[in-house]
């Protein structure tokens, strides 16, 4: 189990509770309640936009976190967080 929280919006958390014992399965314990943000996604995926030219779907995606976190998200917010990425990474095309 793992608990933690942000420190004040830096983009940086503190580990309050570690238990590194597991005694059910992930999908089952961990995500009943939570979900995974664009944002958290937005991160996850950024390093495979860094190349302008790759083709990443938003079911590619959906794909990833599936496997990477046993974890459904919808189209949409794979969708948002490939947004979120890319403009992290290029800025907004206005250049706001």
């Amino acid at each position: 189990m793992l608990k933690s929280s942000s420190i004040n919006k830096s983009g940086m958390f503190r580990i309050r509770k570690f238990v590194d014992e597991h005694t059910c399965p992930l999908k089952d314990k961990v995500y009943d309640q939570q979900q995974a943000t664009s944002n958290l996604i937005g991160g996850m995926i950024q390093p495979k936009l860094v190349d302008h030219k790759r083709k990443l779907t938003a079911k590619d995606i959906q794909q990833d976190v599936n496997l990477a976190l046993g974890v459904d998200v919808s189209y949409a917010v794979a969708w948002k967080a490939k947004e979120k990425a890319v403009i992290s990474l290029r800025g907004t095309p206005s250049g706001n």
